[in-house]
């Protein structure tokens, strides 16, 4: 990342960076101490009891973390304080640039005045508020700084403190004593600006907001990167673990003059994990070969001939599933148990399972799925199975094939790889094509429709329909009559890899 960090970490502000700083109320604040010298002035009070009060001398490096949870934007500064005053300070900016929106939550700032004092706690362990604080945060903010101990220690590349933001589910701070903390590290920009610091010089800062009471926690310590671990294989979205331990820190409670009102979660947190759902990823692991109990919580007519039927487990969650995989489900019909493998057509992200049912006449589950099942019912089944699955760690563009009710797996396959090119901003091309006997038959229609118009050209759908009706009109329900073959193919996809 050397020669992309060269032309997107400036030594200035560009004019749109002043812009933002200028619009912001509040910016959040770590330091080292340092000696070096470019212009920005904050006028602004710290918060009372907040340790930056003794630490604003001419002899620190500053660092600075601008962020507007509404609009999801942030910029990140590295400066040198060249000016204390009562009200405001003055820095000469070393390092400047922006970052991606990625994991941040909504939020709308709302002024507010506390019935009680501001209260300082200094602390050297965690207890059950702080604890509970924690593991119920969706933000963090984190703190570093890299000083090179050589004879060029003086220039402005080889030293600088950052504050940098952590987002995720709740729950996705775990606290393993009263000292520790494990943090997943998720896909970003790759920049690795917080870890790469983190490789040579341990030391941090985190800071919680309690966005409904004010309150704020601000923690000093030591980091340990976990680069492999047994977790990572039931914790969504994360590519590495690291763990924080704890030397002291200060708990400020109705500390800041307002509250923030939550307005949604950013797309790429959606697609992650919890500490909580890892454990019940892992349980589920153990449970592969058992039958499970679940309830059709919604049934929605896809066709003339198919029907989808929304599923939840009795208890827990239910275990994540690769796009393409089939789900086995069981009933007892006409006093004898039947067992069939269902293709799950939801994405894998998703808090339910959706199997799609093609009504056959002679088809003994089918027929029991579609003439006797109900909301409310129960049917038992076995974890998501299946060597059939896309990968998306491939830039080759992909190409989906679905005929009738084959249609299935690749609607899943379509949800996965937009919700995971959300989480890796990967843009590889995917394109779809769907065969149908006539318009009656056509399932998904709007639900494919809809994903293909907001993936911003990454998924691209072929309708191809056999005999379409009279009142069918090409272009608007069909694209193409007849049949999927080699010259269609042929002649509608670009030359390439597939």
């Amino acid at each position: 990342m050397e020669s992309f960090g060269k032309r997107v970490i400036r030594d200035h502000m560009p004019q749109q960076h002043r812009d933002f700083y200028q619009q912001l109320p509040f910016v959040l604040a770590g330091f080292i101490q340092s000696q070096n010298d470019k212009s920005l002035q904050l006028d602004a009070n710290i918060v009372p009891g907040d340790p930056l009060h003794d630490s604003l001398t001419l002899d620190r490096h500053l660092a600075l973390l601008g962020i507007d949870l509404p609009s999801r934007r942030r910029n990140r500064l590295s400066a040198a304080i060249t000016d204390v005053k009562k009200e405001s300070f003055h820095l000469n900016v070393i390092q400047s640039f922006g970052n991606c929106s990625q994991y941040i939550q909504a939020r709308q700032m709302i002024p507010y005045q506390h019935p009680h004092a501001p209260e300082k706690i200094e602390i050297t362990t965690f207890n059950q508020e702080i604890s509970k604080l924690m593991a119920t945060s969706d933000t963090f903010f984190v703190a570093s700084h890299y000083q090179e101990n050589s004879a060029k220690q003086n220039s402005s590349t080889s030293m600088g403190a950052d504050v940098s933001h952590r987002g995720g589910e709740p729950g996705f701070v775990r606290t393993d004593s009263d000292t520790t903390l494990t943090i997943p590290d998720y896909l970003g920009d790759f920049h690795v600006n917080t870890l790469g610091n983190f490789l040579v010089n341990p030391k941090a800062g985190l800071l919680f907001i309690d966005f409904d009471k004010g309150h704020i926690l601000s923690l000093t310590g030591t980091v340990e990167i976990l680069w492999e671990s047994d977790e990572l294989e039931y914790f969504d979205g994360a590519e590495r673990l690291w763990q924080f331990h704890l030397e002291k820190g200060v708990f400020l409670k109705y500390a800041l003059p307002f509250k923030w009102q939550f307005e949604g979660y950013s797309p790429t947190t959606e697609v992650t994990g919890s500490w909580p759902q890892s454990d019940q990823n892992k349980h589920n692991a153990q449970q592969q070969n058992n039958w499970q109990k679940c309830v059709v919580t919604k049934i929605v007519q896809e066709s003339a001939l198919v029907k989808s039927y929304y599923l939840q487990a009795q208890t827990g969650s239910l275990p994540r599933f690769k796009a393409g995989q089939f789900l086995t489900v069981k009933a007892n019909i006409n006093g004898k148990q039947q067992i069939r493998p269902y293709t799950l057509s939801s994405s894998p992200h998703d808090e339910f399972y959706r199997i799609s049912v093609k009504y056959e006449t002679k088809g003994v589950f089918s027929s029991f799925l579609h003439q006797h099942i109900k909301k409310g019912d129960e049917l038992e089944f076995k974890f998501p199975a299946g060597e059939f699955h896309i990968e998306t760690d491939s830039q080759r563009p992909a190409l989906l094939l679905a005929a009738g009710i084959g249609i299935t797996p690749m609607v899943s396959m379509a949800w996965h790889i937009l919700q995971d090119a959300v989480r890796t901003r990967s843009m590889r091309q995917n394109i779809m094509f769907c065969a149908t006997h006539n318009i009656e038959q056509r399932s998904f229609f709007n639900e494919i429709n809809t994903l293909a118009a907001q993936s911003d050209g990454i998924l691209r759908i072929i309708w191809v329909v056999s005999y379409p009706e009279d009142h069918a009109k090409e272009g608007d329900d069909y694209h193409v009559k007849g049949h999927i073959s080699v010259e269609l193919l042929q002649a509608i996809l670009p030359i390439d890899d597939y």
